[in-house]
């Protein structure tokens, strides 16, 4: 199908809710509980809406009614959609994470867009991106990373759904805080740290693709290569990703690690198709790492970038 209704079929492939798709924080390994993809019957499908837009090309059709493709050799594909994903500038993200505040593991919703940097280099580099992770009382905490900087800004909500609304940092509330980069209690959350952390560098080699094994699976009606993926290096439990079987845009759909409970799930979409452009805040304080600390939610080997 053309790159335009490829596009437009991701963009209007419903994400899971919130309560529906399971990601954690802790990601400490398998638990168990039940697979987000849907390609065996012994688990769970993803609950999805279902698109309406009619197939206009045959590899459309083949995707997305026709009978199971064959399952795509690992190796190949992962080497492929590396290949493709490292020309990509921009991405979007969302997904639910959780963490943990006092006795309670809490959900925190993620979305994350903006510039995917330079995902082939061992370098951390700059791009613009916006990530907001929103409490279930409705506390936001809000990130625009500009270059070497981020800006970061909590309401009082934020810091009451963590039991912090009596700290010194609770006082800045509502105000934009400015901090380097290498600084932010975030940084792992960008766009560029989250496909790198998990397909590119130390977090997915060589050795790693061929040990995968490839299969087929279905998100939102549409047939996706799965590909289960070893405990990578710096990684703490076994990773699946699917992936477009589009061979003009192998790009990743989906990433899982671990299982529900103590699983995370990223989507992908609008891969070079979301907007990277932004205004830097004006008016905000300059803060240290040491003023910062509190500010962020716990999070314990999900994805780093390498």
């Amino acid at each position: 199908m053309s790159s335009h209704s490829v596009r437009t079929v991701r963009r209007r492939t419903a994400l899971v809710a919130a309560g529906a798709v399971v990601l954690s924080l802790s990601a400490c390994g398998p638990v168990g509980g039940k697979d987000p993809g849907s390609s065996s019957s012994s688990y769970e499908p993803v609950i999805t809406t279902s698109t309406t837009e009619p197939p206009t090309s045959s590899s459309t059709s083949a995707t997305r009614g026709g009978p199971r493709p064959p399952a795509p050799d690992a190796a190949t594909l992962v080497a492929r959609a590396k290949q493709h994903m490292s020309s990509m500038s921009t991405v979007s993200i969302t997904g639910t994470l959780y963490t943990t505040v006092g006795r309670e593991t809490v959900p925190v919703e993620l979305r994350s867009a903006g510039s995917t940097g330079d995902l082939t280099s061992q370098e951390r580099h700059a791009g613009a991106s916006k990530t907001t992770l929103t409490l279930p009382n409705g506390g936001t905490l809000e990130v625009q990373a500009q270059g070497w900087y981020h800006y970061i800004r909590a309401d009082a909500k934020w810091f009451a759904g963590l039991g912090r609304d009596d700290t010194t940092l609770a006082k800045y509330a509502g105000e934009w805080l400015k901090v380097t980069r290498d600084d932010s209690p975030v940084d792992d959350l960008r766009p560029n740290s989250l496909v790198k952390g998990s397909f590119f560098g130390k977090s997915l080699t060589p050795f790693d693709g061929a040990k995968a094994s490839g299969s087929t699976d279905r998100i939102d009606g549409e047939w996706v290569a799965r590909i289960d993926l070893p405990t990578g290096r710096g990684q703490r439990a076994s990773r699946v990703m699917w992936i477009s079987l589009d061979p003009a845009e192998p790009e990743m759909l989906r990433l899982a690690y671990g299982q529900s409970p103590a699983q995370t799930v990223y989507d992908f979409s609008g891969w070079n198709d979301t907007n990277d452009q932004f205004t830097v805040p004006k008016g905000a304080r300059t803060m240290t790492k040491e003023r910062l600390e509190g500010i962020g939610v716990e999070r314990d080997g999900v994805s780093r970038a390498s």
